[in-house]
């Protein structure tokens, strides 16, 4: 009820990370966009990212704009490896494991996400 959220999944050939996200009713369908990148679905985050900027556009199309779009990166990886990869990209920034599983396993991104925009709708001191 607070954020105008969407979500890109990434799979090979399929929709499938988007049909669950559809099955367990995450958030409404029309905010929900499958990207099928016909190779690893990394290359769609690291190498190439057209097609999840093409979806992230058509989303905000269909619903209007959007304070949040998550995109998904694959979930093959082991958390060493994306921890290594994250670093290695992002530098100090920010990067947050969380499981959805875990009680108040969301509290770290929706906090995270709460502070941006309270700075940023608050806008120059």
């Amino acid at each position: 009820d607070e954020l105008s959220l969407a979500v890109v999944t990434n799979d090979i050939y399929t929709r499938e990370d988007a049909e669950f996200l559809l099955r367990e009713a995450v958030l409404p369908p029309e905010r929900i966009s499958a990207v099928e990148t016909g190779a690893c679905p990394h290359t769609a985050i690291r190498d190439d990212i057209s097609a999840n900027l093409e979806a992230v556009e058509d989303l905000e199309d269909a619903v209007g704009p959007l304070d949040l779009i998550l995109v998904e990166s694959g979930g093959d990886n082991h958390l060493e490896g994306m921890a290594r990869d994250a670093k290695a990209q992002r530098g100090d920034l920010p990067v947050v494991f969380t499981s959805l599983k875990a009680e108040d396993g969301v509290r770290p991104v929706s906090g995270w996400v709460r502070t941006r925009l309270t700075d940023w709708t608050a806008g120059p001191a």
